[in-house]
Order: structure tokens, then sequence, then C-alpha cells
């Protein structure tokens, strides 16, 4: 089974799926590891960027410096959306050519990705899980791992789905509010019950 996993910012979908990729015979693919990849020096999107956007957002060893690639697309739309038309159909080309070559070897494929609604990868999962946590948390949760402030947070947060849209698009949520014994025991029971689906 392909399972999609997404939902908010700060929403903890990372800690989901490195859970399910340490307990369970899963293969990972991370949307957002994947398009670094392919911006990085040879990657498909790479010169594509530089092209788009200007020699300022290379470092002296010519990777991207993706703090400005940010402040950029952040305060022009027009170049966000320059850059997601570039970004996201190589992304998912990649996902698609990695579930081909691991399919076989593993009894789920997860895909991790904020826009798997919007990116329309319902033809390609066979479940969508939210993970959601409450809104307060969510703000904590960015403040302490990537420094920002909560006015940077409430402007990501607004320009995110609905807990109402992400919802009605997916079949599972998962609420992360809670300790990691409370979101190891969904996941299990959710887990246990389709290795006891497939095995009938």
């Amino acid at each position: 089974m392909i399972i999609g996993i997404t939902g908010g910012i700060g929403a903890g979908k990372s800690t989901v799926v490195q859970y399910m990729k340490e307990n369970y015979n899963v293969y990972v693919i991370v949307a957002d590891d994947v398009a670094k990849q392919l911006q990085n020096p040879g990657g498909t999107v790479y010169r594509g960027m530089i092209d788009a956007f200007g020699e300022d957002i290379v470092n002296d060893d010519r990777t991207l410096n993706r703090r400005k690639v940010a402040m950029l697309i952040f305060s022009d739309e027009r170049k966000r959306r320059q850059l997601n038309a570039m970004v996201h159909p190589a992304v998912r080309q990649e996902i698609e050519r990695q579930i081909r070559s691991c399919r076989d070897r593993y009894e789920h494929i997860v895909i991790e990705a904020a826009l798997l609604i919007e990116e329309h990868y319902d033809d390609i999962c066979d479940e969508f899980w939210y993970i959601d946590a409450k809104k307060e948390l969510r703000i904590k949760r960015l403040m302490d791992s990537r420094g920002y402030d909560r006015d940077h947070c409430e402007r990501i947060m607004a320009g995110q789905l609905s807990k109402e849209q992400f919802q009605k698009a997916c079949s599972v949520t998962i609420d992360n509010s809670g300790d990691m014994e409370w979101l190891k025991e969904q996941l299990n029971q959710l887990l246990g019950r389709m290795k006891d689906a497939s095995s009938i």
C-alpha cells in the first residue's frame, strides 16, 4: 500500500514517518528531501533555478543558498509560482521512479509531503493520512526547532489548508498533540489493522 502522510507545518509529520521507518517494513519518501536533492548541483532543477532567479542565489561553493531562495519567493507570489512549476513536476517524477524501483521489497511505501492534496497525489497514493496537532503546540515546536517567531509561524499556517480541508481529503486523522506513547499507539493500531487485512 502507498500511504500519503500530510498535514500542516509543525504537526509532526517527520516524527510519524521516522517511527514507521524504524519499526515497520516501509520505504519512506520525503518530498522535501527529494526537492533538495534535485536542487543540488547537477540536479534536474538546479540550472533552471539559477537561470530564473540569478546568480545571487548561489553560494561560493556553487550550492544554492536556500535562505535567499526562501526570502525571494516569500516576498513575490509570481516567483513562488515559477519555482513550484519547476520543482513539483520534477519531484513527482522522482517519487514515481522510486516507487517503481522499491515497491516489491516493502510492505508499504510512505510519501510525506505538505502538498500531497494540492498536487493531486491521490492518483499515486492508496490512502492519505492527516497528521493533526493543536495550533499552539505547532507554533511552539516551530519556534523551538526552527527559530521562527510567532508572526512567521502564523503567516505560513494561513497559507496552508485548514483542518477541515485536510480531513475531507484524508481517510485517517492522527492526533499528534499528545506524547510519543500516544502517537505510537495510534500508528501501531493503524499498521496492525492493515497487516491483518492483508493476511485475509
